[in-house]
């Protein structure tokens, strides 16, 4: 069995992914479900593969399945990967894994990783290919599907950035407050 570990801003929990699939998203009617607003209700599916490796596949979700801040379809899942659906990051539990699953999750040929995401990423691109337009017309509007998913990716991340930035002002306020409650009471004592 194979773990995964998971933070988001409500919390963290663990998915663990055995014989059967585990499908991870919003809605109860998922194996796992993920308490967070950026996640589609049917994210994704982990699945152990018969060679023992953990596989991930998008299902078609709103804002996309991240590895390493790649953007995937389906993929191996190896150690030290950042596996990013919504704003909730997963990583594997090595802790959990024994000998023969860490070496089998610990060797990733890089090469063979970005030729998978760019396979994906024709392939998906040749999937919406239209039979009655002209090849250069297809072409700009897989461009086109580009450029919005960069932009949408830019998006995610500025969002991001922004509550990020409220949770630090926040923080900065509390801390703040509690200098000023402290001298407050050094001044009091002083008094005295």
């Amino acid at each position: 069995m194979i773990v995964l570990k998971y933070k988001n801003k409500k919390g963290d929990g663990i998915i663990k992914v055995g014989l059967s699939k585990v499908t991870v998203g919003r809605s109860s009617k998922c194996d796992h479900k993920i308490d967070d607003e950026m996640c589609s209700s049917l994210h994704c599916v982990f699945k152990l593969e018969k060679n023992g490796r953990l596989s991930i596949k998008d299902l078609g979700s709103t804002n996309g399945t991240f590895i390493n801040d790649n953007t995937i379809t389906e993929t191996f899942v190896y150690l030290n990967d950042k596996i990013k659906i919504g704003s909730t990051i997963l990583q594997l539990d090595p802790s959990k894994m024994d000998a023969g699953e860490l070496e089998i999750h610990e060797n990733e040929d890089t090469i063979h990783r970005n030729k998978s995401i760019h396979f994906n990423l024709a392939k998906n691109i040749l999937n919406q290919v239209d039979s009655n337009k002209t090849i250069n017309e297809n072409i700009n509007i897989a461009l086109e599907k580009s450029k919005n998913h960069e932009n949408r990716i830019k998006e995610l991340k500025a969002h991001e950035k922004r509550i990020l930035e409220k949770k630090l002002s926040k923080e900065e306020e509390k801390e703040e407050e509690s200098i000023n409650i402290i001298t407050k009471f050094f001044r009091i004592f002083k008094k005295k």
